[in-house]
């Protein structure tokens, strides 16, 4: 099965990972690699997280902390200076390089998250993608692409200084994005690039 075939089977599977797809997509446009490989990847890095991550915290203070084994632990940051450079976009060259976009980012999160049993959604704002952290004490969001925990109810401030301008968000943007809606969105961020 070549990589396009798999993209359009992984497609038709209501409860796809969302990395499944992401990779689908980078192989598409990138066939020099194996997909397995970066799904190890990811299983090493929920490996490191999982070692560093106090089980004894909760709340924001878990959230926090998982942030920071990504970002600073493990260096994964935002593409600032090359925004719309095709690899952003790629899952393979964001694991390689831990470097990406925000929704790429998110992704990471997201996958590490979910091998951990943590619940960790994304979040598909106007003009900025964020990921949800989900506990017994409440939700944060986590900007991965800016290293910042916000708290929900700052969301539309957060944005606003992301984007320069005021955001203001419907009740539906607090719905997190399926793995379908999250590929359809990375595929777009590849047509600007």
């Amino acid at each position: 099965m070549n990589a396009l075939d798999h993209f359009r089977h992984h497609l038709r599977q209501p409860n796809v990972r969302v990395e499944d797809l992401a990779l689908d997509i980078a192989h598409i446009g990138r066939a020099e690699f194996d997909p397995a490989d970066y799904l190890i990847e990811l299983d090493r890095l929920a490996d490191y997280v999982d070692l560093h991550l106090d089980s004894a915290l909760s709340g924001r203070a878990a959230a926090t902390r998982f942030l920071e084994i990504l970002t600073h632990d493990l260096a994964f940051c935002g593409s600032h200076a090359d925004y719309r450079d095709p690899r952003n976009s790629f899952l393979d060259q964001v694991l390689e390089r831990r470097t990406g976009l925000p929704i790429m980012l998110a992704l990471v999160g997201m996958a590490v998250g979910r091998r951990l049993g943590l619940r960790i959604d994304g979040m598909g704002f106007p003009y900025h993608f964020m990921a949800r952290y989900t506990d017994a004490e409440g939700v944060w969001l986590l900007d991965l692409f800016h290293d910042v925990v916000v708290e929900i109810g700052n969301a539309e401030a957060h944005l606003a200084g992301v984007v320069g301008r005021p955001v203001t968000l419907a009740p539906a943007s607090f719905t997190p994005v399926t793995a379908h809606e999250l590929a359809a969105r990375i595929l777009n961020n590849l047509r600007a690039a």
